[in-house]
């Protein structure tokens, strides 16, 4: 471990063996961890044993040496993002908030939890997630074995035995697989649509109104799904934002990939916009989707 000191400008082999056998300090984290005292008694117990180093040489190190691990914490792919909110329940006092979490998963969905009451039920919660997430695949080639079902034992003829546990069905995802700006006239389109969630730019004429036609697909529903989509829009130059909400439902069937649910004829004032879009179904908080939109431009 201690080759790693060598990352440090001004630590070579040498250095790196002294440091290691006469002072303990053989990683990044060692020298990152020294206080502005022990970093001054490392330099002058450095200098003792005839080493030249200059003032403030060791500080110096370990500023490198905490800039390296930030770059690499920073580079390491994060495994799992979570939102935490704080809630004021109706019927309990204003101090005792319940918490409701929403996983963010790597497809962009989102799982929601139901409130919890402390903050060990919103680890255990959290936890449960990344365990799940975390956990390896079955290696190519492991033979899983077959579930038999379950017999009486020949020692108790005639007794049944408990029925086996069933597994829980998948859960059902909500995605959103597209958005489109078309211009209107009263109801009817007649304009070619544009993309929104693209990562190129989008510029659009502010003169007359257009709809917002977005793509949903729900993956493992069985019944049809009322879906509400809210599309907001922030003002690059001054903050103020446009929110546009709508509606419809999505009837699962087989070879539909997505259904098109549009807005009401809206108008988006001129300006540069970032944005977000957002799908919920009305009955089931916990199925719901995001995206970032791209830049928009309305001139």
């Amino acid at each position: 471990m201690q080759a790693e000191l060598k990352q440090i400008r001004g630590i070579g082999d040498a250095m790196c063996e002294r440091l290691g056998r006469d002072h303990g300090i053989e990683t990044l984290a060692h020298l990152a961890r020294l206080s502005d005292t022990e970093a001054g008694e490392l330099q002058q117990a450095l200098r003792a044993s005839g080493v030249h180093v200059r003032d403030g040489d060791v500080t110096r190190w370990r500023e490198q040496a905490r800039q390296l691990l930030n770059e690499r914490e920073a580079a390491a792919e994060p495994l799992a993002t979570f939102v935490i909110e704080a809630r004021k329940p109706a019927t309990e006092r204003a101090d005792q908030p319940h918490f409701v979490i929403h996983h963010i998963e790597a497809d962009q969905t989102l799982e929601t939890s139901a409130p919890k009451r402390t903050i060990d039920d919103v680890v255990r919660w959290m936890q449960q997630r990344v365990t799940t997430s975390a956990a390896p695949a079955e290696p190519s080639g492991t033979e899983v074995p077959e579930e038999r079902e379950q017999e009486p034992h020949p020692s108790e003829p005639g007794k049944p035995m408990p029925p086996a546990q069933e597994r829980p069905a998948p859960r059902s995802r909500l995605r959103i697989t597209g958005l489109e700006i078309r211009h209107a006239d009263g109801h009817a389109i007649n304009g070619v649509a544009e993309p929104l969630l693209g990562k190129d730019p989008v510029s659009i004429e502010a003169a007359g109104r257009v709809l917002l036609v977005g793509h949903i697909s729900v993956d493992g529903a069985d019944d049809a799904v009322s879906c509400q989509i809210r599309c907001r829009l922030r003002r690059i130059d001054s903050g103020q934002e446009v929110l546009f909400t709508w509606g419809g439902e999505i009837v699962v069937t087989p070879g539909t990939p997505s259904a098109s649910i549009s807005s009401p004829p809206v108008s988006i004032p001129a300006g540069a916009y970032r944005g977000m879009l957002f799908a919920e179904d009305r009955n089931l908080g916990a199925r719901r989707a995001f995206c970032e939109l791209p830049l928009l431009v309305v001139s």
